[in-house]
């Protein structure tokens, strides 16, 4: 193949490359509509809804102090750069006990939504399967 003929192929190429691009992004736009993966023989157009954070805590500060106590588990934490010069035996003296709340299930006996922090957009991928 000559320089020419190599030219011919890649300039073939790119014009093909865009008008399948644009096609694809064209069946990707109504497999949106669709909200729901397509495939058809060996094309597959996979439908992702999108995703979202939560801030479960917020609104579960909302509910009765009683309704949070019932979900809050104490655990100790440790200061291992106060205990590092210390003997074993005396780890107590530098313990401390935080408790832990699980907000989402304050938030379902509460009966209060959670706060959406983020959320991604759905998306679908045009690709063809092996």
């Amino acid at each position: 193949m000559d320089a020419s003929e190599l030219a011919t192929k890649m300039l073939e190429w790119e014009k093909n490359k865009r008008a399948l691009d644009a096609l694809g992004s064209e069946i990707e736009a109504e497999v949106l509509k669709l909200g729901k993966t397509q495939v058809v023989g060996k094309c597959r157009v996979t439908f992702r809804n999108g995703t979202a954070s939560y801030d479960y805590k917020t609104p579960a500060l909302t509910a009765p102090s009683a309704l949070i106590d019932r979900f809050a588990t104490p655990h100790n934490v440790v200061d291992w750069d106060a205990v590092a010069d210390e003997v074993p035996e005396v780890v107590a003296k530098f313990t401390t006990v935080e408790m832990t709340v699980d907000y989402k299930a304050v938030l379902k006996e509460a009966k209060l939504e959670p706060l959406v922090v983020s959320r991604t957009d759905p998306t679908a991928t045009i690709k063809l399967e092996d």
